[in-house]
């Protein structure tokens, strides 16, 4: 955080990163955004035209793009197999009660991940949340994840 000291800052410049707090924090910690990646914030994003210089470690590495990632399996799992159906209802509720004072772009993100992981527990969470159903279509449409549903249908 050294570079937000008034005498070391770059002049008329404003630091576009995810570092938050720690020491000689001077400034006002990016305003409360979040410091995290993606987000519904307008973050910062990744540049693809900049490549990390290789290193030889034994031949060179470089950044990939991994093609298949596996992110809700496991929390499928553990919602459908290790769950009783008391502790599922426990996990929606708690769950429409910390996102019921968000905007709604984030509770449709959220509802969005949550869908693959279980249709069912979308359906307990907008229960208790007081919404209304919503199909896959209208959660990824108004999320901004279209083409995703699309894309896990095929």
């Amino acid at each position: 955080n050294f570079h937000q000291i008034p005498v070391n800052c770059p002049y008329k410049t404003k630091a576009s990163n995810y570092n938050r707090d720690g020491q000689m924090c001077v400034d006002c910690n990016q305003d409360g955004s979040p410091n995290y990646y993606p987000n519904a914030f307008n973050g910062p994003t990744e540049n693809c035209r900049y490549l990390e210089t290789p290193m030889c470690v034994f031949g060179e590495i470089a950044r990939y793009e991994t093609v298949d990632e596996d992110n809700y399996s496991q929390a499928a799992l553990f919602y459908r197999s290790i769950l009783t159906p008391d502790e599922q209802t426990h996990l929606a509720i708690n769950i429409a009660n910390a996102l019921r004072d968000t905007t709604t772009c984030i509770q449709y993100r959220v509802l969005d991940s949550f869908y693959n992981v279980d249709p069912d527990l979308v359906l307990k969470i907008q229960m208790y949340m007081g919404n209304s159903e919503a199909t896959e279509e209208e959660l990824a449409v108004q999320a901004g994840y279209a083409n995703d549903v699309n894309n896990r249908k095929n």
